[in-house]
């Protein structure tokens, strides 16, 4: 592991003329951090799809929601890859923490190609600092982590398997490697519900969300598949237990599940994009965003291709959410989150390597003009769960 740590600190209202920040005043808020991965590898848009010409090691954008606008600080040196779900990162309730997992990285002996790779990384978000490497299962992608902060789980894609890390305080070990499905399913992201009775993930390539049942925290057996979309990707549980929505990237849509009973069941779908990656549920559990990359990922001379991505705004009713808003937004624009106080919503665009701040204003995103520049191309954005 190199221990090389670079850090860079400054108040994240920047770069470009749209951001008028003289006209936004610094406020106070209940927030605390918000995580972009940013991986530096391999070109994902115009349709490219290969290793960069000089690959380097990844790294991460902390932000600090406690202040508006947000205090950013880089962290290099942390391996990551675009490759599976934008949900690669976690970070321990208490905010001490975050993993990140690596599902490739550069061959060694050919800087062209790519191999299989199996790290999660450990950061002190305390002193910004890597701490730990811990070896799992291969492909490492989605990762979440318990509501009592002491197990972690990690989805290995090509194992078909969940490892559970766990946490005290700030060691983090191998606990457990459970395997739940078949590899050619393709485990993508785990959720855990309220309660850690319990946990969700998605299967990519069986159109198929898993229940899993857990025992302090680690996977015991699967207790439920329940068919979804069309390549399901991203998941999220609403914080009140009652619902959760699978992000379908070749469906382009999303799967509304009563997780009210033991029984599982699909009340909803909702129309939204191609390639539906980035989905989030606010923390007050009121509002759902899901980010599509389109047809903004095409060559510059495909007659199809969009110069722009969509976000759509989905609102909480009854036991189902409703589409409310869509905007058009960052081409390649592969997540979208809540800050923590559920004022605000986050988006990435892998292309131009930055974020964009909307706010929350009654029913509608606004854009605020703040956009941040990170040190790679996104691939992955959380909060605390």
């Amino acid at each position: 592991m190199k221990k090389s740590i670079v850090l860079f600190l400054t108040l994240s209202c920047l770069t470009l003329s749209s951001c008028n920040s003289s006209n936004i005043a610094a406020t106070k808020s209940a927030g605390s951090y918000l995580i972009s991965v940013n991986e530096l590898q391999f070109i994902l848009a115009n349709s490219a799809d290969k290793v960069m010409a000089n690959p380097e090691i990844g790294n991460i954008t902390v932000l600090d929601f406690s202040t508006f606008p947000p205090q950013k600080t880089n962290i290099a040196d942390v391996p990551c890859s675009v490759t599976g779900p934008p949900t690669g990162v976690a970070i321990t309730p208490d905010n001490k923490l975050a993993l990140v997992s690596a599902s490739m990285k550069i061959n060694p002996t050919d800087k062209t190609s790519q191999l299989t790779d199996n790290r999660v990384t450990v950061i002190d978000l305390e002193t910004k600092t890597i701490i730990n490497t811990l070896t799992v299962g291969n492909k490492p992608s989605g990762i979440s982590i318990t509501q009592d902060g002491k197990t972690a789980l990690v989805c290995n894609r090509n194992d078909g398997t969940i490892t559970a890390l766990k946490i005290t305080d700030k060691k983090v070990t191998v606990s457990k490697t459970v395997k739940v499905t078949e590899p050619e399913t393709s485990l993508s992201h785990v959720v855990i519900a309220p309660g850690d009775k319990y946990a969700l993930a998605t299967l990519n390539q069986d159109n198929a969300v898993i229940k899993i049942q857990l025992k302090k925290g680690v996977p015991t057996k699967v207790t439920q598949k329940i068919t979804v979309g069309t390549g399901p990707y991203c998941l999220d549980i609403n914080p009140d237990g009652q619902t959760a929505i699978a992000a379908n990237v070749g469906g382009n849509n999303v799967t509304v599940l009563d997780i009210s009973s033991d029984e599982i069941k699909v009340t909803d779908t909702i129309q939204t994009e191609m390639l539906s990656e980035g989905l989030d549920i606010s923390p007050d559990g009121q509002w759902a965003v899901v980010s599509s990359m389109g047809y903004s990922m095409r060559k510059p001379d495909d007659p199809q291709r969009k110069d722009h991505g969509q976000l759509f705004l989905l609102q909480k009713v009854n036991n189902t959410y409703k589409g409310v808003q869509i905007i058009n937004t960052d081409r390649v624009g592969q997540a979208a989150v809540f800050t923590p106080d559920s004022k605000y919503v986050v988006t990435s665009s892998f292309e131009s390597r930055r974020l964009r701040i909307y706010e929350l204003k009654q029913v509608r995103l606004v854009d605020t003009g703040i956009i941040i520049d990170v040190p790679g191309q996104p691939c992955a954005l959380r909060i605390a769960q």
